[in-house]
């Protein structure tokens, strides 16, 4: 938000109304590039797990990756929302 506050003061913008259209699209652009990358890590993730409940029906094979991601990508505080989706994910590709 900093950054595109000083972009307006370098253009020169001083109308509230302007400066509230050129935030919002800059936020709308933010917001379309993350919703685009969640979707992009969702489906890799998916066919991640897919490849491996396919590839690896009985093993402990998920147990590891499981334990690999977390281990490699995630604070202790967002471990337990995050094994929850993944459970749910999981259980849903089960069925």
């Amino acid at each position: 938000l900093e950054d595109i506050l000083d972009a307006l003061k370098r253009k020169g913008v001083s109308e509230n109304q302007e400066a509230f259209q050129q935030i919002k699209a800059a936020y709308d652009a933010s917001a379309s590039a993350h919703r685009a990358g969640i979707a992009n890590i969702k489906a890799r993730l998916e066919n991640l797990f897919q490849f491996v409940e396919d590839t690896f029906e009985d093993g402990q094979e998920m147990l590891i990756l499981v334990t690999e991601l977390f281990h490699k990508n995630f604070t202790p505080s967002a471990t337990a929302s995050l094994y929850s989706a993944l459970s749910a994910l999981i259980r849903s590709m089960s069925r």
